[in-house]
């Protein structure tokens, strides 16, 4: 266990109690209250980002923009039939 968190191979599942272990520890890393020594155990897990949660936020901004491109490209590629008031 490391600062009151065990030890996982990969990141906890949001909304855990494991998760907000985690976000306790970059709070307080924040704001510089965090000793050296936790720092440099918490960079130690192989997970272990300082601000995962920003950056998860823009991987899936931009996942979702890829996502909106590609079905409006798609969807005036081929629009349905219904789009040009055929019904089928």
């Amino acid at each position: 266990m490391l600062i009151g968190l065990p030890i996982l191979p990969e990141p906890p599942a949001r909304g855990t109690k494991n998760t907000s272990g985690c976000e306790t520890q970059r709070k307080f890393f924040a704001k510089g209250k965090l000793l050296p020594d936790r720092i440099a155990r918490l960079e130690q897990i192989a997970w272990w980002q300082w601000e995962e949660r920003r950056k998860n936020r823009d991987d899936g901004l931009e996942e979702l923009e890829a996502l909106i491109r590609r079905g409006i490209e798609r969807a005036t590629a081929n629009p349905p039939s219904a789009f040009y008031g055929q019904e089928g």
